[in-house]
């Protein structure tokens, strides 16, 4: 998985978002659910993922002083 990092924005359209609109996103096939998206838990664990590797960048750069978080991908 790859992360985006801090300052970095991920959303999901509404899921009666079905229309292509100015600077939204929106779903090209249309749901009957939020439940139709994916299993809570898989979503738990994308966000566990990047959490952990969040806290892997900041101690990757505490402990290199000088050295950005890109530079240690």
């Amino acid at each position: 998985m790859d992360c985006l990092g801090r300052d970095a924005y991920l959303g999901v359209p509404r899921v009666d978002a079905v229309e292509p609109r100015p600077y939204e996103s929106y779903w090209s096939v249309p749901m009957p659910s939020a439940a139709s998206l994916c299993a809570p838990l898989s979503v738990a664990r994308v966000i566990a993922a990047g959490v952990h590797q969040l806290a892997e960048l900041a101690a990757a750069s505490d402990a290199a002083p000088g050295m950005s978080p890109s530079d240690h991908s």
